[in-house]
């Protein structure tokens, strides 16, 4: 289902919270193409809900920004999805308490993701407007959903935090539909509970 453009206010990340692998077949393919490495990236392309997924080093654009994607409850109609690889607690401080399942698989938040997700920021940013998208507002997946507290996590959200504003983006701290939950003090000049 392809949305009217101007119906698409922001964006909404995530955290992917797992490390993607790449099946037999996606192998094949990047065989095919002579690049090992883009395994990984026609699996995400496949199987992720997603208009962009930051993996580390690559960015994944996946579906056409218009199109209806189940990536955040009720913000996913009025928003695109950005999802950034890894498992990432939601408070870095707390990161035993506050991760989803072992806190031992927790991702570190490398350069090359940082700069794959501000790329893929910046890129649906870009096309969405140039579309005709009022992007405005950026959403955390915690905040349309009770069980996902810890998405995308304090250290994914304060690193892109930058970015966004550059872009003109600008939060909506205290939003929160579908049981989820305002954006926390962790995370920023908030002041919502995690």
């Amino acid at each position: 289902m392809l949305r009217d453009p101007r119906t698409v206010e922001g964006v909404t990340i995530h955290q992917t919270a797992v490390i993607f692998g790449a099946r037999a077949k996606h192998k094949a393919k990047a065989l095919l193409a002579g690049d090992r490495s883009l395994a990984v990236a026609y699996r995400v392309a496949e199987d992720v809900p997603a208009h962009a997924v930051a993996l580390d080093g690559r960015v994944v654009l996946r579906s056409p920004l218009r199109a209806y994607l189940y990536h955040a409850n009720k913000l996913s109609g009025p928003t695109l999805g950005l999802e950034v690889e890894g498992v990432y607690s939601g408070l870095v401080d707390e990161a035993e308490r506050t991760t989803w399942g072992d806190a031992s698989r927790i991702t570190t938040l490398s350069k090359s993701r940082i700069d794959s997700a501000a790329a893929g920021l910046e890129e649906l940013v870009r096309l969405g407007r140039a579309d005709g998208m009022p992007l405005r507002i950026v959403y955390a997946h915690r905040q349309s959903s009770a069980s996902r507290r810890s998405d995308p996590g304090e250290a994914i959200w304060r690193a892109l935090r930058p970015v966004w504003l550059d872009l003109g983006l600008v939060e909506a701290e205290r939003f929160a539909i579908g049981g989820g939950r305002p954006l926390p003090a962790g995370w920023g000049p908030y002041s919502g509970r995690y």
